[in-house]
């Protein structure tokens, strides 16, 4: 017994003296006998199985921690793919709404320009009408703005714009034309 009692009564980083008797005490209890396990070591001496032990131990203890590095490295790697993802998503929904308000800004400026823009066309033609109300004839340059908004209605008052300048009641019409655009 004492052969069969020092296979697995040995100093172990890893297995402790309870786990050594508990691990002999399941062999007894298995397929193989005392008889088996002490028959195994007969030829040996104490030295000789303590050195085969050892370097089994060592084997043994090479694999296991080669098990937890592989095991943690695998841990690392999944922590390291759960925060690139989540960095990689807030990357992306950030973009996604900075651009989205972007692209809103871009179209309220648009949209206000656009107002803005209108509000003064309309206001210009107002003043145009009332010079014209008010004078009773027309400038050049106030006819050439007509004749540019109004050729896109009807190329043909819009061409005659310039030779009715001295003709009032060609310039009452196109007055009456313009005003219905406002």
């Amino acid at each position: 017994m004492s052969v069969s009692y020092f296979i697995f009564y040995y100093e172990s980083p890893y297995l402790t003296k309870n786990d050594s008797v508990e691990f002999y005490e399941h062999l007894l209890s298995s397929r193989m006998s005392k008889m088996a396990i002490d028959s195994t070591f007969s030829g040996f001496t104490q030295e000789e199985v303590y050195s085969l032990l050892s370097e089994t131990n060592e084997v043994y203890n090479k694999k296991r921690q080669k098990g937890l590095l592989t095991y943690l490295s695998f841990v690392v790697m999944l922590i390291g793919l759960i925060v690139l993802i989540s960095f990689y998503y807030k990357f992306l929904l950030r973009s996604k709404r900075d651009r989205l308000k972007f692209e809103s800004a871009i179209k309220n400026d648009f949209a206000e320009s656009r107002l803005k823009y209108q509000l003064l066309i309309k206001d210009l033609k107002q003043k145009i009408i009332n010079d014209y109300r008010t004078n009773n004839k027309v400038d050049l340059p106030t006819l050439l703005i007509i004749k540019d908004y109004l050729h896109k209605k009807d190329k043909d008052l819009a061409t005659n714009i310039l030779a009715s300048q001295y003709d009032k009641s060609k310039l009452d019409l196109l007055f009456i034309e313009f005003e219905k655009e406002i």
